[in-house]
């Protein structure tokens, strides 16, 4: 497995110094970028020797995954301006996450949330696959959010998108909070792009590294996904300021697995 580190564009030289396989940017904050700022991060990528296979937290609140305000042809035109930037630093899979996307009110049709979503994933593949990006759907706890909370849920909607560059986001972090922490990855191992680790620091809305505590714990999951075949990407995700020592020891870590 390759190890990587979810990061804000400001903290890449703490996951280059801790010595990371790559770095997981912040899809919101690179199509945010105006030209001449992400020409400048194409730069520093590269002085730094630093790939950038995928990006995590895809889009802002400005775009409506399913839910009051969904526009179609407005995630599509976000799904192309992204997918310009991702082929320009070579990524290979996107996740959808953004859980502040895809809040329900309460009362709002489940079948109509349940096609917006398939009709967002459609479309976004359509455009990430003239890139060679694929779109990995992640199922969020329901403190998040409360449209496609569990593995199942999005293993469903993958399934019914035509397109073929459509898979999943594992998501330990999430499976936990949903009791699916030590669920069977067999069904699901064919269909996984990426996995992203973490634990909390405190409270659900704020990941942190791997603690040492747990350590046992995520061994023996990441350990599960080898024996069903899975060999690719990991990444550590957080919310806390990334710090050099916190990010080298969770490295040593996975490395160890």
């Amino acid at each position: 497995m390759r190890f990587g580190c979810c990061s804000p564009i400001s903290s890449l030289d703490i996951v280059a110094a801790a010595g990371y396989d790559f770095v997981e940017l912040r899809g919101k904050e690179v199509a945010a970028l105006s030209e001449a700022d992400f020409d400048r991060l194409c730069r520093r990528l590269e002085e730094l020797s630093l790939p950038c296979p995928g990006f995590n937290a895809y889009c802002g609140t400005d775009i409506t995954i399913a839910g009051p305000g969904y526009d179609r042809q407005v995630t599509r035109d976000y799904a192309q301006l992204l997918a310009q930037r991702g082929r320009a630093l070579g990524i290979s899979q996107v996740g959808v996450g953004s859980p502040f996307s895809r809040r329900l009110p309460e009362g709002f049709d489940p079948a109509l949330a349940h096609k917006q979503v398939g009709e967002f994933l459609s479309d976004s593949a359509r455009c990430f696959a003239e890139a060679g990006i694929s779109v990995g759907m992640e199922a969020l706890a329901p403190e998040f959010c409360n449209c496609v909370n569990l593995c199942d849920e999005a293993v469903a909607l993958v399934r019914e998108v035509p397109e073929k560059n459509v898979g999943l986001i594992l998501d330990f972090y999430n499976m936990e909070r949903n009791d699916e922490g030590e669920r069977e990855l067999d069904t699901l191992a064919p269909l996984i792009l990426h996995v992203h680790v973490s634990d909390d620091a405190g409270d659900p809305f704020r990941r942190s590294m791997l603690r040492p505590e747990k350590y046992a714990l995520h061994r023996e999951r990441l350990l599960r996904l080898r024996r069903v075949g899975y060999d690719g990407t990991v990444s550590v995700e957080t919310d806390l300021p990334l710090e050099l020592s916190s990010a080298s020891e969770t490295l040593a870590f996975l490395r160890s697995i």
